[in-house]
């Protein structure tokens, strides 16, 4: 199945919108991402910095001194500390911790106040041990399981990347606890479970989503209107090509557009005008030579206007007392005559590879071996006016003039041709005795049988054999010289 230009170029634009969109919304979404974990890093450490804050550190100490969970100072802190998980539904734990003699050298601190409810957060049914609050007093391997929590008990602080214990997976902020001498008590810590996270994320990326589908749905717009801009020429374009290609040479595109299009469509109109032109000459050419010699002659374009001298062989043909002829028959019927007759005669010529010089009303002048050289170009008149005495059978029985003959002379030598005349009009010809020599030739034929006569010059030329017979030196008229000839009786 075949695709049209505007789809492929409506397909490519949207291709690649869509693969520049999903590029740039990774991007966004990697650096968003990147902010989204800072910013919920930030919070956690200033929440749990005001949770600090907040904490009397008497009491705190007194809590530490009486490692009980019943006393009024530790309810009074948890109740505390409860507030903020209560008012923030994306914390999912709040604590204070404190160190332990083994904090220097193992990392160990203690819980001193954990608020939290005990809930069944893996759904089987019953409250786990890890979905228990932390008691007051139980060990945490804060080396192992959060490295930060020990510099929150100097300094606030958030973890790097997500912490695993057995209460889950997440990231915690830290503040530490201080006395009024700045001396640390310990620190509470705010802990955001990775599930939050996730929902966040996926809410995040679901934005995401929802923009770049837009982009999409945008791009997929503007491409459809940009590959319409783009496929109309190009369709305009190619219609008129096919026009072309079906012989119209007078198609001519109009575009408007100001850019390259119109420039190639101006272009289009400039090669067409040239195409037009070379048609005109090739059927100007065409009317003297065959087809495959005009083509030629317009590859070689110095063939016809450069004057210059050349060896040819010249044919001669003339219709006996058509004078006579046209004194009785009607102007149509001496038309028809002459039509039918030259149509043969031209035919001959083209198809032995001669061009017409020009036409003598009932007769013809024929040239072999220009414009362009031809080989054998005797042989190939001698076979030309053998093929026009046998046409004469064909002319004679659809003009209904049975006693209708004609005359032929050739003779080959030295011409000049070329485009000879004025500088208005000008025809393509040559001009030399060889010329006049044909004509005079024509005009002793009617005297023999075949009514073909060739000069010496001509039979010197032949590699092929024919049926001839030597007539002699004759004496031509207006002219000093005898020239031999030859009557040329068929093809041997």
């Amino acid at each position: 199945m075949k695709t049209t230009f505007s789809l492929r170029v409506l397909f490519l634009i949207s291709l690649i919108t869509c693969l520049v969109g999903l590029g740039s919304a990774t991007s966004v979404y990697l650096v968003a991402r990147q902010q989204q974990l800072e910013t919920i890093r930030n919070k956690l450490t200033t929440t749990a910095a005001i949770a600090s804050k907040i904490i009397d550190p008497a009491e705190f100490k007194k809590v530490l001194e009486e490692g009980s969970s019943n006393s009024p100072e530790w309810k009074h802190i948890a109740s505390l500390l409860a507030v903020f998980q209560q008012q923030d539904a994306e914390i999912r734990f709040v604590y204070a911790v404190a160190p332990t003699a083994e904090t220097a050298s193992k990392g160990i601190v203690q819980f001193v106040v954990d608020p939290s409810i005990p809930s069944d957060q893996n759904n089987n049914g019953i409250i786990d041990p890890e979905e228990q609050p932390a008691p007051n007093g139980e060990r945490y391997n804060a080396r192992e399981n959060s490295p930060d929590l020990l510099v929150g008990l100097v300094k606030p602080s958030h973890d790097i990347s997500f912490t695993v214990d057995k209460w889950g997976q997440f990231m915690s902020g830290y503040a530490p606890i201080l006395d009024q001498n700045g001396k640390s008590l310990g620190a509470v810590g705010i802990d955001m479970t990775f599930e939050q996270l996730l929902r966040l994320r996926n809410a995040f990326i679901l934005q995401c989503l929802l923009v770049l589908l837009a982009v999409i749905l945008t791009s997929v717009g503007i491409s459809w209107i940009l590959s319409r801009h783009i496929a109309r020429p190009v369709k305009i374009l190619n219609a008129a090509m096919e026009r072309v290609s079906q012989g119209e040479l007078d198609t001519r595109i109009t575009l408007k557009s100001g850019d390259e299009f119109e420039r190639l469509a101006e272009n289009f109109n400039s090669m067409l005008q040239g195409l037009r032109e070379r048609k005109r000459i090739l059927g100007t050419l065409e009317r003297y030579m065959s087809k495959e010699i005009a083509d030629l002659v317009l590859k070689q374009e110095d063939a016809l206007s450069q004057v210059r001298r050349r060896r040819v062989t010249v044919l001669f043909c003339d219709i006996e007392k058509m004078s006579a002829i046209a004194e009785t028959a009607s102007p149509e019927r001496t038309a028809h005559i002459l039509t039918v007759f030259h149509e043969y005669m031209i035919d001959s010529v083209f198809r032995n590879g001669g061009i017409v010089d020009k036409l003598l009303g009932d007769g013809l002048m024929a040239i072999f071996g220009t414009p362009l050289p031809l080989e054998c170009q005797e042989e190939a008149a001698l076979r030309c006016a053998v093929q026009m005495q046998a046409a004469m059978v064909k002319v004679r029985e659809l003009t209904d003039t049975p006693d209708l003959s004609m005359g032929i002379g050739i003779h080959a030598g030295i011409v000049v041709a070329g485009n000879i005349g004025s500088a208005r009009i000008m025809d393509y010809t040559v001009i030399g005795d060889a010329v006049n020599v044909a004509s005079r030739l024509e005009n002793l034929s009617r005297n023999f049988p075949s009514r073909i006569l060739a000069s010496q010059t001509v039979v010197d030329g032949l590699n092929s054999k024919f049926l001839m017979e030597s007539i002699g030196t004759v004496e031509l008229r207006n002219r000093k010289e005898p020239v031999i000839a030859y009557e040329v009786k068929g093809l041997a």
